[in-house]
C-alpha cells in the first residue's frame, strides 16, 4: 500500500493485489474503495496520486500505453488522451490544486489548468457572435464589383486587359466619380 495525497479525511494512493497487479484506492477513513480507470481495468496499472475535494488524479499503463486522467467523482476525464509509451513520451499527473494539475512529460515538469465551464460558453458565444458578421461580408461581396486599381497592384500582369482598362477610365470620368463612387 502506497498512500500519495490527501484531502480532509480522504486519502488516495496505489496497492498491489494478490495478482500483483496495481489498483488506486481512496480511504475516507473507515472505509477502502478501490479506483480504476475503466479502460485499464482488466489489464492495467492505476496508481491515484493527488485529491483536492472530489477531484483525483492519477495515471494508468496497460501493454505499451499510458494515459494521465481526472476523476471527478462519477467520470474520468484524459486531457490527453491515451498515448503510447514509447520513449519515456506520456503525460504523467502528480497532485492537484483547486483546477491545476502538476505533471511531467518527458521528464519535464508541467502546470495543467482544467478550464471551466465558463470558459467554453464564452468561446462558444464568441464564435456565434462571429458568424453574422462572416455571412455578412459574404453577402455584400459580388463578382460584378470592379476595383479601380491596375491589375499590377496585386502583382498579375502589368497591364490591365483593354476592356478592363476602359471600364477603369471610364469609372474615374463618371459623375459619381466625383462622391467616391465607381460606376459599374
Amino acid at each position: 500500500v502506497s498512500a500519495q495525497s490527501i484531502s480532509g479525511n480522504t486519502i488516495v494512493g496505489a496497492y498491489v493485489d494478490a495478482k500483483n497487479r496495481t489498483h488506486g484506492f481512496v480511504y475516507n477513513g473507515t472505509t477502502w474503495t478501490t479506483l480504476d480507470d475503466p479502460l485499464f481495468s482488466v489489464a492495467g496499472i492505476t496508481a491515484l496520486y493527488g485529491i483536492d475535494g472530489s477531484k483525483i488524479v492519477g495515471n494508468t499503463q496497460s501493454s505499451g500505453v499510458a494515459a494521465a486522467f481526472l476523476y471527478d467523482g462519477g467520470s474520468f476525464t484524459r486531457p490527453f488522451g491515451i498515448e503510447g509509451q514509447l520513449g519515456g513520451n506520456f503525460h504523467q499527473f502528480f497532485d492537484i490544486s483547486g483546477n491545476r494539475i502538476v505533471g511531467t512529460y518527458q521528464d519535464r515538469p508541467f502546470v495543467y489548468i482544467i478550464p471551466e465551464p465558463a470558459t467554453f460558453l464564452l468561446a462558444a458565444l464568441g464564435l456565434l457572435a462571429l458568424f453574422p458578421l462572416a455571412t455578412r461580408k459574404r453577402s455584400r461581396a459580388s463578382p460584378r464589383r470592379f476595383s479601380p486599381l491596375p491589375r499590377s497592384f496585386f502583382g498579375f500582369a502589368s497591364q490591365p486587359p483593354p476592356s478592363i482598362k476602359v471600364r477603369w477610365m471610364l469609372s474615374l470620368a463618371s459623375p459619381r466619380a466625383q462622391f467616391g463612387e465607381r460606376a459599374l
